[in-house]
């Protein structure tokens, strides 16, 4: 039986086309066989699926040394579709149902880059080496911290702040996310230590008010009242402690900051502070909001689809991974 690849049925110009567009995307244009009537938009497009080596690859998620991996394929531990993988130079393909096909251990695969985490930040952990403290890394698995490419949080919270924290080994996302002209909402349920005076809703909104040592004013925030000390505030900005520094310009104080929202992400009630969960394509998808997209459209900025299981994850998140 011919496979299907060798029996390819374009013309001498849409064969020229075909191969410009493989070599630009990077893709296969297959035919259809001799005889089954085609056009050129039922053209079948095949991503191609990068491949790496059994032992990079479970390096590169933190499951040891290259030397490391290889006692594992040798004592029988890995399974890929069921069957036991014993030559380390086995090459894998990297597709998004890899960790349900490949067992360590007889358990399933760690996620494939791409990952998203979402943390119930506690309060007395921090983001970064610079401050004192232990790091909010520490509440991972211990072989999540030797990924290649390393999880990174999603922007910071402070040592006393608590609440939603993104982590992933996506630097294209991580960048979406961030990005100052996205300008994704972020809500805090804030607690202050004097009563509002009345006048903070109007101020923040105004889009007017200049923190100390600051050359630009603040874009508009929008505040809700939840008790006379209590209060849940967006900001699409990401200033240095600029939730605390907001209330200090009227003379307050925050006596407790915790992060509920960011984008269309809410944290989930049933995550205790300290647990994380992997996120999901839908979960992933929801921050990037229609109402954040539509607002990006009003400015003039590029609106970027959503992810999608046919998108580019994970792949585009395997870039950073060298299989040498």
């Amino acid at each position: 039986m011919r496979d299907v690849r060798d029996d390819i049925w374009l013309s001498s110009t849409l064969l020229l086309d075909a191969i410009c567009h493989y070599v630009k995307c990077k893709v296969r244009i297959l035919s259809v066989p001799t005889g089954v009537p085609t056009s050129n938009s039922e053209r079948l497009v095949v991503t191609k699926v990068p491949t790496f080596r059994i032992d990079k690859l479970l390096s590169s998620l933190g499951y040891g040394s290259r030397r490391e991996v290889s006692s594992l394929v040798r004592r029988g531990a890995i399974c890929f579709d069921s069957t036991i993988v014993r030559d380390v130079t086995k090459r894998i393909p990297v597709t998004t149902d890899l960790p349900t096909r490949l067992s360590v251990d007889g358990n399933y695969l760690d996620p494939i880059a791409g990952m998203v985490v979402i943390l119930n930040k506690p309060l007395g952990v921090t983001c970064s080496h610079a401050e004192d403290g232990d790091l909010v890394y520490d509440l991972l698995p211990e072989r999540w911290r030797r990924r290649d490419p390393v999880l990174s949080t999603v922007g910071r919270l402070d040592k006393q702040t608590s609440g939603l924290l993104l982590l992933t080994d996506d630097g294209d996302l991580l960048h979406r996310i961030i990005s100052p002209k996205r300008q994704l909402r972020k809500t805090y349920r804030v607690t202050l230590a004097r009563p509002l005076i009345g006048t903070e809703g109007e101020l923040f909104a105004s889009g007017c008010l200049m923190l100390k040592g600051e050359q630009k004013p603040l874009a508009p925030a929008d505040l809700t009242v939840v008790s006379d000390t209590e209060v849940l505030l967006s900001v699409t900005e990401g200033r240095y402690h600029q939730v605390r520094r907001m209330f200090a310009a009227t003379g307050n104080f925050v006596a407790a900051l915790h992060r509920e929202q960011l984008g269309g992400l809410s944290l989930p009630n049933d995550l205790s502070p300290g647990h994380w969960r992997l996120l999901g394509e839908d979960a992933i998808n929801s921050i990037f909001s229609l109402d954040e997209c539509a607002r990006a459209s009003d400015r003039g900025d590029e609106v970027v689809l959503p992810f999608t299981k046919s998108a580019t994850r994970p792949h585009s998140a395997l870039k950073e991974l060298k299989d040498t």
